[in-house]
């Protein structure tokens, strides 16, 4: 798995390799709060690669949790879909947070495992 940060991707944050195929990092920002991980995987059959951009929050002392969006729009031939997650106090503010940010697009809530799916 590679890490990239900030919205260029261009300094390599992190490069881990070898990771068990049911491992896990622990990620803290030190340059930027998005990062852009790309996670390949080999066999002797070959190999496939998946990547992902991650923007982390300060949720600082309010509460809330993180919720997860499938944004669609109909009328974009060349995004008319991604996974989206979003902190929030709740769903509705977070549905609201995720239209806003992305204008002409539509939230609608989805689970964790459809999020990291993609569309």
């Amino acid at each position: 798995m590679q890490a990239h940060d900030g919205l260029n991707y261009v300094d390599l944050l992190s490069n881990y390799t070898h990771l068990p195929a049911n491992g896990w990092i622990q990620v803290t920002p030190t340059r930027s709060t998005m990062t852009k991980y790309t996670l390949v995987v080999s066999s002797p059959d070959g190999s496939d690669s998946k990547a992902k951009v991650v923007q982390l929050y300060n949720g600082g002392s309010a509460s809330g949790s993180v919720f997860y969006f499938k944004m669609t729009n109909n009328q974009s031939s060349v995004t008319p879909c991604f996974t989206i997650a979003i902190y929030a106090q709740d769903e509705p503010t977070a549905q609201q947070l995720a239209q806003q940010q992305n204008g002409g697009y539509t939230a609608t809530p989805i689970t964790y495992q459809q999020f990291v799916d993609g569309c």
